[in-house]
């Protein structure tokens, strides 16, 4: 397939954040192609995002919160769980990687990702012409930090979910904001 010749293996720790006290295991895929403003995938995909570090979690979380009307709705707190998840992959692609980028003819790297609908076209051609499982892609909040970036997991790819993929998440933390 195309491509192929530069996906690699992760094996690796990873971490995933959800509503504290969900009753859902964070590792739950039924929400995953449910959201329509995902940057990587389109509504019907089911992926999951996971950072490469508590830090990044909270910088993306920090990305989607509205920025002027929270604390016009009143006092809530919206805490955050963190979990920690053991990651093994057979075929990842790394969008940070020049050599990928030119392939790709993506021009103005890391910069063009803050472009939604390029992010998706890209995913949608590599989740249909290659056999990467996922991506690892820069944070859009740290685009600056080469070392901080997201695994987009491509569930549908995985013959088997989670196991031996992912393990079972581990309890990390919690962060959050308080309005």
């Amino acid at each position: 397939m195309w491509l192929d010749d530069d996906v690699s293996p992760l094996e690796g720790q990873l971490c995933r954040h959800v509503p504290d006290g969900s009753p859902y295991d964070p590792l739950d895929p039924r929400f995953a192609a449910a959201a329509a403003d995902n940057r990587w995938n389109d509504r019907g995909e089911p992926t999951l995002y996971l950072g490469n570090s508590h830090e990044v979690l909270a910088v993306e979380w920090a990305r989607h919160f509205p920025r002027d009307g929270p604390l016009a709705a009143g006092r809530r707190s919206r805490l955050r769980r963190i979990y920690d998840v053991a990651v093994a992959l057979d075929a990842v692609l790394d969008l940070r990687t020049p050599r990928l980028s030119e392939a790709l003819s993506l021009v103005n790297m890391p910069y063009c990702f803050a472009e939604k609908e390029l992010c998706r076209i890209t995913a949608r051609r590599l989740r249909g012409e290659t056999s990467a499982q996922a991506l690892i892609v820069p944070s859009l909040g740290m685009l600056d930090r080469s070392e901080a970036w997201i695994l987009v997991l491509f569930v549908d790819k995985l013959p088997s979910f989670p196991a031996p993929y992912l393990a079972p998440a581990i309890a990390d933390g919690t962060f959050g904001l308080v309005e």
